[in-house]
């Protein structure tokens, strides 16, 4: 413990006491100016007067003087951080989503962390300690809040610190700080969508093209094929895929291997229009119809007098990741949900893609 450290100690012990400087100068013979240089830090009581001192304001200063002092006085403190924390973490983990009582928790794990972490702190004035601490509160919050968008993002969990749940039919919106998180249920299908931008509403949200339990990996794999021959097979798996339910037809050509799909519908529909969703569908398509039919060429997707056109080399060489997605003609569904399905929905991703591949 250094000089500056002991004179907080010493007036400490001594308001304790209720002495002025005074008071404690005239019991220990020595001046008022003497007792100031202690509290100041920029003097030492010297041996004669120690003794006294610390019989005086009840301190031990052998123990002070080799630290230990220190010690016993952070131990409190740091019972109460980790104690918070360790509740903090365990609330985290086994509280399930819109459990009211996780706030509960987390918040008296803050406050009893913050508070430990007030008491650690000695060597500063009472103003600053309280602003580092409010700092070091808001730090917890930011932390279990980047945990949470971690836990979305990665395990596909909705989020514990919705501040407004709603429901309507089969979805489910949470609305967080920063984003929103929307699960959808089918049956015993249920998947989420991530709006980092919040550009989606309860009434909106199914303008995402993508809907997992009828256009994701697990039920398209069935459709997997060599060759694009099979009239049933391509109908089926395009039946599957985001655009049909506009209605279409569509047309093999053997000998070019190209699949040319007529979608019923203008361009100039609104909800083709809403969100990049035109964009994410022909994306999601062309690959998953690259993927899953081995021989297919070009792809053609005409809608009412416009006509996008895709060739496998461009989705090949311009798809990020696809040869992680698909090794020896196998396709790796793990991957597929994690480069496209993931994906779908990033409107920067699908608009940076798009203009690439079809611009």
């Amino acid at each position: 413990m250094n000089k500056k450290q002991i004179g907080r100690l010493i007036e400490e012990k001594r308001k304790e006491k209720n002495m002025t400087q005074k008071d404690l100068a005239d019991v220990l013979g020595v001046t008022e100016s003497s007792v100031l240089n202690w509290e100041k830090g920029t003097s030492f009581p010297d041996t004669s007067t120690l003794n006294s001192l610390s019989e005086l304001l009840n301190i031990n200063m052998n123990e002070l003087l080799n630290n230990k002092y220190d010690n016993k006085k952070a131990l409190p403190g740091l019972t109460l951080l980790i104690f918070g924390i360790i509740l903090i973490i365990i609330s985290f983990i086994i509280s399930k989503s819109e459990n009211n009582w996780i706030y509960i928790y987390i918040l008296i794990g803050t406050l009893i962390a913050t508070t430990g972490f007030y008491n650690l702190i000695n060597n500063i004035n009472k103003i600053a300690k309280i602003i580092i601490s409010i700092i070091f509160l808001f730090t917890i919050i930011f932390l279990i809040l980047t945990l949470d968008y971690i836990n979305v993002s990665i395990r596909d969990e909705i989020p514990k610190f919705a501040y407004r749940i709603t429901r309507k039919d089969n979805i489910t919106e949470y609305e967080t700080i920063l984003y929103n998180v929307y699960k959808i249920s089918d049956n015993d299908d249920d998947y989420i969508i991530i709006d980092k931008n919040k550009k989606y509403s309860i009434d909106t949200i199914e303008n995402s093209p993508y809907i997992k339990f009828k256009s994701g990996i697990e039920n398209i794999i069935k459709y997997k094929d060599k060759y694009m021959g099979d009239n049933s097979n391509i109908g089926n798996l395009i039946n599957t895929l985001p655009l049909s339910s506009f209605g279409y037809d569509f047309e093999i050509n053997s000998e070019e291997l190209s699949l040319t799909i007529n979608y019923h519908v203008s361009l100039n529909y609104q909800n083709l229009q809403e969100d990049n969703y035109l964009e994410k569908s022909i994306i999601y398509n062309s690959v998953s119809l690259m993927l899953l039919i081995d021989n297919i060429e070009t792809i053609n997707y005409n809608f009412s007098g416009y006509t996008y056109t895709v060739t496998r080399d461009e989705i090949e060489n311009k798809y990020p990741n696809y040869e992680e997605i698909k090794t020896d003609m196998k396709i790796n569904t793990e991957n597929f949900k994690k480069y496209i399905e993931k994906k779908i929905n990033d409107t920067n991703f699908i608009e940076n893609l798009f203009n690439k591949i079809f611009k």
